[in-house]
């Protein structure tokens, strides 16, 4: 990469040369309309009025000319700000600074001490590229944010919530994702909250028509309906392909959603796509059944678990072992694993190794490394698989779970006695299963075999021995175990430790803690409990008995307590559902008390590796009815995360209500919400409904910070039949939600129709407070009388209006219904027989 000097200028130096005052100097004008390429600081220096002057004179063969003047001989505009030492540095602040300071390049400028002036990081251009995605770019890089940090809000403040953001490896670019579609002509404001910097910007939203379907030949597997690449953009540059419905037409195939499904290998089709006014080229799909286009990776054992986590690949194979066979991994060309169906083996080093052409089997032959060729189809590759000797008993291992770096510790006084386990090993540091006689020696007096005996034979590869403190001794034993000929032999030490007079208490069983608990709900994942006890110890740590009963109380970093156990016990065990439970994360002290006095404290940590939960909405505004659950719609606008994958397992909402008459619970304006929970009342109003909590199945409480809906709910009114005893006169009890007037006839109120003909309404009273569930506190109950139904007809409409009166009707029979109508909206039900 070439330097490119160039010279910084104050603005009293370009004033100068150009003859105007500072402060119409054009030097510092938008970044935008400028292009110099790599500005190298080192390089920069200061450059004198009538230096620049001089240029100016000389014109374009003046080598510096084309620096700061351009064809037409007018001065340049230069950048507001340039990247020096990975900061973004105010170009007008830098160039009166040197001039101020006397610096003559960049270099002494910073020598002298100066703080290079920095540019506020800012947004260069905001668009929406698909209706439901708007992508941003940075004059810099910014810090990582996510979809809580951004805010996409119009002019009359509605919002479009983000569901997800893709920031660019660069950090000078974004892409935000929506949940809905942006309003066409209307001017979004951007807000967004990247570490220490707000950065704010603005763009219009156009949608234009479709201008464009751009498409290419395609290949699909046949009898596989596929969705058909194409892309539809308008005449404002908008991808608008997710939200626009096209027409296909094919000359063959199935066609439906957006895919295609050409039943047979070899098919192919011609296809076109329409959108409004514009039809594209025409384009071919072909069915081509799936094959292996590349070998991804090789495996000797049997069929591997290619997706496992803890999945190990190997490439070796010992000499005696038959059973192993060669598993390979190939992709088609759809990006798929292909079949291995038809995969062929050929050992190219059959002195070495053979391998069985169709099943892949391997026979070992001889060490060495032998070449093996695989063949799916027309991809061909050359695998190694090194042969090595046959696996054999080969050295000893020990485990016990206090044994460290070769050497275990007893103590009489507590437990005297321990239970070593003898593993074989082969030369590969493996595991070896045999049966091998060994030989157990003990040197020293502080330790014996519990057996008496020093031959111990090994069981499928291993084999315990139990060693005993001996009573009055003290120190180091070592014990060694051997083959038959000494010619494998490995030892460690054993030290029983004398325990001395008591001098004070130790807590033992002490760990970190972690609450998580994996999918299945399976705490045996992590260290979610541990049982601690308390022992009388020696000056030296040593236990001098077993462990002493004593009461437990653990306290928080604030130190409230917060669990006890006092019924007096040698043991605790503290945790989530413990004897001392934990269910918040944090630093606690656990505290023994033996008698009166505390003899011992520890602190626990306590953690939570769950990843953790992400609540959003992807709207604001909630219109509704009274009949509506409102649990049901407000769990359809929010969504709960966790690492990427939706949870739809919603329990309840913990919400405060700012309007009771709209949402309450008994009254109460903070109330949990559940599935089919009716805290709507039947008014017509709005509410707004903050969401403090949400509560998966199982439990799980995620608290939420700030997120608040707007619930409108509708005037209805419920309808419901009642049999008045006469079969030519039915009764209709209608609950209005707005309080109808009590004056004038109650006929006036509403009128019933059927098949569109208005039906009479002979009598209308207000219900009285002995009639069961009648209230009138802005909401009556109305008994009306019909006449004039045909029992033939299937279908009864009743509406609202201010203005009808009915005269009498033929008497005729009303069957059963039941239906909620809402205010001013014509509702149909079905009609059923009575009888």
């Amino acid at each position: 990469m070439s330097k490119v000097p160039y010279k910084v200028l104050s603005t009293g130096a370009l004033a100068a040369a150009l003859s105007v005052s500072a402060v119409s100097v054009p030097a510092f004008a938008n970044a935008a309309d400028v292009s110099y390429g790599d500005v190298h600081f080192d390089e920069l220096e200061a450059i004198s009025n009538s230096e620049l002057a001089n240029i100016k004179s000389i014109g374009s063969s003046h080598s510096d000319y084309s620096t700061y003047f351009n064809d037409e001989g007018n001065f340049k505009k230069l950048p507001t700000s340039v990247e020096v030492n990975n900061k973004n540095v105010d170009y007008n602040a830098l160039a009166d600074k040197m001039s101020a300071s006397g610096a003559k390049n960049i270099n002494e400028f910073i020598e002298q001490g100066n703080e290079l002036p920095t540019s506020e990081l800012q947004v260069e251009s905001v668009s929406a590229i698909t209706p439901t995605s708007v992508e941003v770019t940075f004059d810099g890089e910014v810090a990582d944010f996510d979809r809580n940090d951004v805010t996409v809000a119009a002019g009359n403040g509605d919002r479009e919530f983000v569901s997800s953001v893709e920031l660019a490896e660069d950090g000078q670019s974004a892409t935000l994702n929506l949940y809905n579609e942006l309003t066409d002509e209307t001017t979004y404001d951007v807000t967004i909250n990247a570490g220490e910097e707000t950065l704010t910007d603005s763009f219009d939203y156009l949608v234009g028509d479709i201008a464009e379907i751009s498409v290419q030949d395609q290949v699909i597997k046949p009898g596989q309906a596929t969705e058909i690449d194409y892309t539809i953009t308008t005449t404002t540059g908008l991808d608008v392909t997710e939200v626009t419905e096209p027409t296909i037409n094919t000359t063959t195939g199935t066609v439906a959603n957006g895919t295609i499904k050409l039943p047979n290998n070899g098919d192919t089709a011609f296809v076109t796509i329409s959108a409004g006014e514009v039809t594209s080229d025409r384009f071919t799909v072909t069915a081509n059944a799936s094959e292996a286009t590349e070998f991804s990776a090789y495996n000797v054992g049997n069929v591997a678990d290619w997706g496992a986590e803890d999945f190990e690949v190997d490439h070796d194979i010992a000499i005696g072992d038959s059973s192993q066979e060669l598993d390979v991994q190939f992709f088609d060309q759809y990006g798929e694993k292909a079949s291995n169906s038809n995969v062929t083996y050929e050992s190219l080093t059959p002195s070495v190794l053979i391998v069985d052409e169709t099943s892949g089997q391997l026979t070992p032959r001889a060490e060495g490394t032998a070449d093996v060729r695989v063949t799916n189809g027309d991809v061909s590759e050359i695998v190694t698989i090194e042969v090595v000797a046959a696996a054999e008993f080969a050295g000893l291992a020990f485990d016990h779970n206090n044994l460290e770096d070769g050497s275990l510790t007893l103590n009489s006084a507590v437990d005297g006695s321990a239970d070593v386990t003898v593993q074989l090993q082969d030369q590969y540091d493996d595991d070896f299963s045999g049966s091998e006689p060994l030989t157990v020696e003990v040197a020293g007096d502080s330790i014996e075999l519990a057996s008496g005996s020093s031959e111990i034979t090994t069981t499928s590869g291993t084999e315990d021995i139990t060693l005993n403190a001996v009573d009055g001794e003290f120190g180091t034993s070592t014990v060694t175990v051997s083959n038959d000929d000494g010619s494998i032999s490995k030892s460690f030490e054993v030290n029983v430790v004398e325990a001395g007079t008591i001098t004070g208490y130790s807590l033992e069983g002490v760990q970190e803690l972690d609450l998580y608990a994996n999918d299945d709900n399976d705490k045996n994942t992590t260290n979610h409990e541990t049982t601690v006890k308390v022992f009388p110890v020696d000056k030296n740590g040593v236990k001098v008995a077993g462990a002493t009963e004593a009461d437990w109380k653990l306290y928080d970093e604030d130190g409230n307590q917060v669990g006890s156990k006092v019924s007096g016990s040698a043991s605790v065990t503290v945790g989530e559902g413990s004897n001392i439970d934990i269910t918040k994360t944090g630093t606690y002290t656990l505290e023994a008390t033996v008698g009166s006095l505390v003899v011992a404290t520890e602190t626990i940590e306590v953690a939570n590796t769950e990843a953790p939960f992400e609540v959003s909405q992807t709207q604001s505004d909630l219109e509704l009815n009274s009949q509506d659950d409102l649990f049901t719609k407000i769990k359809e606008i929010i969504e709960v995360t966790q690492d990427g994958e939706v949870k739809d397992n919603i329990q309840s909402f913990d919400v405060i209500s700012n309007n009771k008459s709209v949402a309450n619970d008994g009254g109460a304006t903070s109330f949990t919400l559940q599935s089919d929970e009716d805290v709507l009342e039947v008014v017509g109003g709005s509410a707004t409904l903050t969401i403090e909590k949400v509560t998966l199945n199982g439990g799980k409480e995620i608290a939420v910070d700030d997120l608040r809906i707007t619930t409108t709910v509708n005037s209805s009114v419920s309808a419901t039949h009642t049999a008045a005893g006469d079969d030519n006169v039915d009764k209709i009890d209608l609950t209005f939600t707005e309080e109808v007037s009590e004056t004038g006839d109650l006929a006036d109120q509403f009128k019933v129709t059927l098949g569109g003909e208005p039906l009479s309404v002979t009598n209308a009273t207000y219900g009285t407070e002995d009639e069961a569930g009648v209230a009138f506190n802005g909401t009556s109950t109305v008994s009306v009388y019909v006449y004039g139904y045909d029992e033939g007809q299937e279908e009864l409409t009743i509406d609202f209006t201010n203005n009808n009166y009915f005269s009498y009707g033929d008497s005729n029979h009303v069957d059963a219904f039941s239906v909620n109508i809402d205010t001013e909206e014509e509702v149909t039900v079905d009609v059923y027989d009575a009888e």
